[in-house]
């Protein structure tokens, strides 16, 4: 989340349909941005799809580098409509191994997004929801870096 600190790596899926993974772990502050550069929106979103899929990515990267501290830090401006219901998240997310479970889950949200779903999100998974509509981005990631 610190673009300043060299250690950090991150992994990147897009999300409308279903989660797309666009760029997989990496430290390369450009590549990370190029892959930004390239998202666009196509409709829907699977919001709890994603942050599922996330979860997973990191349970396998965990396995490999167990001490790293891991944070979900979704974005999204839809409601969630595709995939997953939040009953179906919230089972399978009970189903994670516990230390998975302690990961924290922070969601981003701008335009038309839809609070009630992301803070019923947040319960599950214990963090917080910020808003982008009020607060800007630079002090959303300050704050979500003060939880690490």
């Amino acid at each position: 989340i610190s673009m300043n600190d060299e250690m950090d790596e991150f992994f990147l899926y897009r999300f409308s349909a279903s989660p797309d993974l666009v760029a997989d772990w990496t430290r390369d502050r450009d590549r990370l941005a190029s892959a930004i550069g390239r998202v666009r929106p196509n409709g829907g979103t699977a919001m709890y799809d994603a942050v599922l899929t996330g979860l997973q990515n990191m349970l396998e990267e965990r396995k490999r580098n167990p001490d790293y501290q891991y944070s979900v830090v979704a974005f999204t401006d839809g409601k969630s409509n595709m995939g997953r219901r939040l009953e179906d998240f919230k089972r399978a997310y009970e189903q994670l191994p516990e230390d998975v479970r302690g990961i924290p889950v922070f969601m981003v949200l701008f335009g038309e997004a839809d609070a009630g779903d992301l803070k019923a999100l947040v319960e599950i998974t214990g963090c917080k929801v910020f808003d982008a509509r009020k607060t800007p981005l630079y002090a959303v990631f300050k704050d979500i870096r003060a939880y690490q």
